[in-house]
């Protein structure tokens, strides 16, 4: 009877006697991921400078100047879920000399990660904002010359009889990007 009792003892203490506790703890954790829009003109602010070349022959006009990869368009952008971007630019100050239309055209995003935008094509510039780049979505292009959307401007006669050379001047751009 003892030994019966005593593996009864033993089972039951083995059972209870290495009990464990565990015990939960919750700790709060805050994340922020912050809403990003930021861009630049690479490789830095100096002037881009187009001009019409002078005719090799009396009689001849050349009508079409350009000056491809003048400069790169950089941005970052982090946006919420399903929202786009665009990038316009417009003619802040100065004027497109008579006789002329200048436009431009951002080439195809190269380089960085995320939903690069799409270029709008060739797009005429005024002062009016207008499209260039499309849809741009949680990315960055990388930073510098040779990384995000190439800018070529282009010059074109479209009035012959109107052009005046003493119109020359400078003209002002101002890119913004801005939520779709």
């Amino acid at each position: 009877m003892k030994i019966i009792f005593f593996t009864y003892v033993l089972i039951f203490a083995t059972k209870f006697g290495y009990s464990q506790t565990v015990a939960n703890n919750n700790v709060g954790l805050s994340l922020t991921l912050p809403e990003i829009a930021l861009l630049d003109i690479e490789p830095n602010n100096s002037v881009v400078s187009i001009s019409l070349p002078t005719p090799s022959e009396a009689g001849l006009l050349n009508k079409k100047a350009e000056n491809p990869n003048a400069k790169w368009l950089n941005y970052t952008s982090a946006v919420k879920s399903g929202k786009y971007r665009n990038v316009t630019v417009q003619i802040e100050y100065g004027n497109v000399p008579a006789g002329t239309r200048l436009s431009m055209m951002a080439s195809s995003g190269v380089g960085g990660r995320g939903v690069l935008g799409f270029s709008n094509g060739q797009i005429t510039l005024s002062s009016t904002p207008q499209k260039i780049i499309n849809l741009i979505g949680g990315a960055y292009t990388g930073n510098g010359a040779n990384v995000g959307h190439a800018l070529s401007y282009y010059l074109e006669v479209i009035q012959v009889g109107i052009l005046d050379y003493e119109t020359s001047g400078t003209l002002g751009l101002v890119f913004t990007l801005i939520d779709n």
